[in-house]
C-alpha cells in the first residue's frame, strides 16, 4: 500500500494506473479526478474513511479539498 501525503491545494500531475485500485483517504478531505484537465470545482471529494475503486487505464490526479493536512492510501486490486 502507497500512502500519498504532499497534498496541496493544486491538482496534481497524474497518476497512469497499471491496475484497478482503491484509493482511500486516511486523513482529511480531499478531490480525485480521472479528468485530463479538471477545474477546481469538479472531482469527487472523499473525507477520512472514504474510498473510490478505480480502474486501471486511468490518469488519477488529487488535491487538497478543504482543512488541513490530508492523505490518501492507494493499494492494488489486481
Amino acid at each position: 500500500m502507497a500512502l500519498i501525503t504532499n497534498i496541496t491545494t493544486s491538482w496534481s500531475a497524474g497518476t497512469l494506473l497499471a491496475a484497478t485500485e482503491i484509493w482511500q483517504c486516511r486523513t482529511g478531505k480531499v478531490a480525485i479526478s480521472v479528468q485530463a484537465a479538471p477545474d477546481d470545482d469538479e472531482g469527487i471529494e472523499l473525507m477520512a474513511g472514504d474510498a473510490l475503486r478505480i480502474v486501471s487505464g486511468n490518469t488519477v490526479k488529487y488535491r487538497l479539498a478543504g482543512g488541513s493536512a490530508s492523505s490518501i492510501a492507494r493499494e492494488a486490486t489486481e
